[in-house]
């Protein structure tokens, strides 16, 4: 059986925010929670989770099934792909 660790980050840095899985490990993507802040948006908004591979070719994108309205904060999970 293979070692299996929580990925998480409570402050992810610049946005997007992004996290590079190390060379050599492998991932298999269950659940991705994210925390969305519209503060600062001109109007309404769809959060948005793209995942690429280790060569930087996108797997997928997946939305959320409701717009965010300006000025909204929210938490969004994606699951199971």
């Amino acid at each position: 059986m293979s070692e299996q660790e929580l990925i998480y980050s409570d402050l992810p840095g610049g946005l997007p925010a992004t996290y590079r899985i190390p060379p050599g490990a492998a991932v298999t993507l269950e659940s991705v929670s994210a925390f969305f802040d519209g503060a600062g948006a001109a109007g309404s908004f769809l959060p948005c989770l793209a995942v690429y591979s280790q060569d930087d070719k996108l797997i997928g994108r997946w939305f959320p099934s409701l717009t965010m309205a300006a000025g909204d904060s929210g938490e969004v999970s994606y699951g199971p792909f």
